[in-house]
């Protein structure tokens, strides 16, 4: 017979006396064993509301012997869980619903007990059938200590330092990685890194959905007439792939993380002196021979494709500088590190009321080789379909100079381009302008840059476009002219395309000049022609700085086209379109200053 206990707990009062017989306490159904005469007493002061959990225990103490598991040492408080418990308190519940049979082996030692708590209330709740067969020995027990320290409040410092092996994961199909980096500069941000086919095929590819209705298949025309002579093509409508979409497999997604280095946008210092050991130049080439001079100048304008060179002459015969049956001759202008490569025009010899002589020469950059008188004009039609770039490449071809284009190119139909006795720079100076360019010669290699006149559309340009920072303090002289032209938002051209350009934003009601180009043949290039047509109008500043030019500390010297900023009572921006860079020798010795001319766009 098997013992069905009430509901709740069952109750051990050990503050009465118990003598426990002589072998075991049997359990034997409904009919509780007899005491036998007690031979010994509780001893006095244990605690009350101790309850023992019996299931899976653990070793109670060191010199305990005990067939309940891996049970651990005493306390004056503890908990033993059986079950799901953790914490360790003074009231053990033993739960003995469900109980089976119960063994009638076991026996429990109470010599020399230590104060423990003289009621033991056991829960006999879902127990299931348990072999009891237990024997505690509790007979010279060694004191246990009244705290047992765990060390989960101290933890030892754990390695947050990470290693992750690429080369050697069992899986390349891995989901997601993150990598702390503490903390970061703006350009860092966490990111996802997935690799695979399946990631690729979820994004580069996608299933053909036929349109509503029905797909006709003529399989009466013979392959051989359809497609690629092998196969037929599906073709779908337009797609933005992700751009990592062509590294095709086995390599799969990749990481779309650009790294874009920070702006660092050149500054003058700014101080209250500045002292500058200026040098200056000019030799004739190839011999290096030392032209003495009163004073050198060297200027260019965006709307100019040759640097021009003015120079006074000291004594010497300028005909010696006259050009020769080999060409014109070259000269070298050096002016505080920066060299300049001419060619000597012309040359002048005054003679004064009193008998003073002045010298002058006239010169250009080598640029001028590729104009008249130098270079041959040409008459032609484009014959075959090209781009602007391969373009401006043809017209300097085996002439040893090349094209540095900073312009979006677009293409040219054949016949588009139409050429009437036109030197070669003149051709490219006007394929540059068709976009809103313009030429700018290098000071001493045969390069031409092609660049925008204005690199950003004049109503949006930042701090960040400047190309050069400079401090009020440096400016030796700033003079200003106001510049009002109408208003536009919007402009008509007329090319292979008829295209009307609207700025962002505004009502496309004020009309600019309209444009009639032949070379406007797309919408590239017509949009950046529209910049500069409709960014030139509106009210604008014109604005001439005396700057000293440095050798080896901003500003060397300023070039057309670039953005500079002024940090002076307000800060502000202008588009570079000339300088002038003189070298002087007057009383005090030689002074070098540039004077740089800017357009200050100051809004509609």
């Amino acid at each position: 017979m098997t013992y069905d206990h009430p509901i709740g707990t069952v109750n051990f009062d050990f503050y009465k006396f118990y003598d426990h017989p002589v072998g075991t306490v049997d359990f034997a159904g409904d009919v509780p064993p007899e005491p036998p005469a007690p031979w010994y007493q509780i001893p006095v002061g244990i605690s009350p509301g101790v309850r023992m959990a019996f299931k899976d225990g653990i070793p109670t103490s060191k010199s305990v012997d005990s067939s309940w598991g891996s049970s651990r040492l005493i306390e004056p408080v503890i908990e033993i869980g059986f079950s799901t418990t953790n914490a360790i308190e003074k009231s053990l519940d033993l739960a003995w619903k469900g109980l089976g049979q119960l063994y009638k082996t076991n026996r429990a030692g109470w010599k020399r007990l230590l104060a423990y708590d003289a009621r033991v209330q056991a829960l006999w709740r879902n127990l299931g059938e348990q072999d009891l067969n237990k024997a505690l020995v509790y007979g010279d027990c060694v004191p246990v200590g009244k705290r047992v320290a765990v060390d989960y409040g101290h933890p030892p410092p754990k390695d947050l330092d990470k290693k992750l092996d690429y080369g050697s994961l069992p899986e390349r199909d891995i989901d997601k990685f993150d990598v702390p980096w503490g903390n970061p500069p703006a350009k860092d941000r966490f990111h996802k890194t997935v690799w695979g086919k399946k990631y690729y095929e979820e994004i580069c590819t996608r299933d053909y959905v036929h349109p509503d209705g029905f797909v006709e298949f003529n399989f009466e025309t013979d392959i051989l007439d359809v497609g690629t002579k092998d196969h037929i093509n599906f073709y779908f409508d337009a797609l933005t792939y992700d751009r990592r979409c062509k590294w095709r497999e086995p390599s799969g997604w990749r990481d779309a993380y650009d790294y874009r280095p920070p702006v660092i946008v050149p500054t003058g210092l700014s101080l209250r002196t500045y002292i500058m050991m200026s040098t200056a130049q000019l030799n004739r080439l190839p011999d290096n021979l030392p032209i003495p001079v009163k004073s050198i100048t060297m200027s260019l304008d965006w709307d100019s494709v040759h640097w021009s060179l003015a120079a006074t002459v000291i004594g010497g015969d300028v005909r010696d500088l006259s050009p020769t049956n080999n060409g014109p001759i070259e000269t070298q202008v050096k002016i505080n590190g920066t060299t300049w490569n001419c060619l000597v025009d012309d040359w002048s010899r005054d003679v004064g009321s009193k008998g003073k002589i002045t010298r002058g020469i006239r010169g250009r950059s080598l640029t001028a080789m590729l104009g008249a008188p130098w270079a041959g004009r040409k008459t032609e039609v484009q014959s075959q379909q090209r781009t602007a770039r391969q373009l401006m490449i043809e017209q300097l071809e085996n002439s040893g100079w090349t094209i540095d284009c900073s312009l979006d190119d677009w293409l040219l139909p054949a016949g588009t381009l139409k050429i009437d006795g036109k030197t070669p720079l003149s051709v490219v100076k006007r394929i540059a302008a068709t976009a809103g360019g313009f030429v700018r010669p290098d000071p001493t290699a045969k390069t031409l840059y092609i660049l925008p006149k204005y690199k950003v559309a004049p109503w949006a340009v930042v701090r960040a476009d400047a190309d050069i920072i400079l401090p009020g303090a440096m400016v030796a002289r700033d003079q200003g002219a106001w510049d009002g032209r109408a208003n536009a938002d919007v402009v008509h051209m007329v090319g292979s395309i008829s295209v009307s350009a609207k700025r962002t934003g505004s009502a496309g009601t004020l009309p600019a000049p309209d444009v009639n180009d032949e070379l406007l043949t797309e919408v590239v290039v017509a949009r950046a022609r529209s910049i500069f047509e409709i960014g030139r109008c509106g009210r604008w500043q014109k604005h001439s700085l005396s700057l000293p030019v440095f050798s080896d500390a901003v500003p060397g010297v300023i070039f057309p086209g670039q953005v500079i900023g002024v940090d002076d009572d307000t800060s502000w921006l202008g588009f570079v379109t000339a300088v002038s860079v003189k070298a002087d020798w007057g009383k005090g010795g030689l002074v070098v200053r540039q004077i740089v001319h800017l357009e200050v766009y100051c809004g509609d």
